[in-house]
């Protein structure tokens, strides 16, 4: 799988005060998890890295959740990194296709 950075518009550095909500789709025919990590995509190894989250989705589901505040929020004005990887298992490291959008509060 692949692991990518979440950003506000075309920003690749990844900084957002904080993620609030996210809306899922698992666009596959088989159940997929969601693995947020709270560290940049870069540093992240699938199946070997724990995930701050993990989201089940069940095959073509459509999903919106409020995205809990120890996750999403920084904690301080310069944000942090967040990162996403769809995948076949919970920690695992084949990937899935996963469509995702995130409503991002800046301030």
């Amino acid at each position: 799988g692949t692991v990518v950075n979440m950003t506000n518009s075309v920003s690749t550095a990844a900084f957002l005060p904080a993620v609030t909500w996210m809306h899922l789709l698992n666009t596959t025919g088989a159940t997929a998890y969601l693995q947020i990590f709270r560290i940049e995509a870069s540093t992240v190894t699938l199946g070997a890295t724990v995930a701050a989250w993990t989201i089940r989705l069940a095959a073509n589901e459509s999903l919106t959740i409020q995205v809990p505040w120890s996750i999403g929020s920084g904690g301080s004005a310069l944000g942090f990194y967040i990162s996403i990887a769809g995948t076949t298992t919970a920690t695992g490291s084949t990937g899935a296709a996963i469509s995702v959008s995130a409503l991002t509060t800046l301030g």
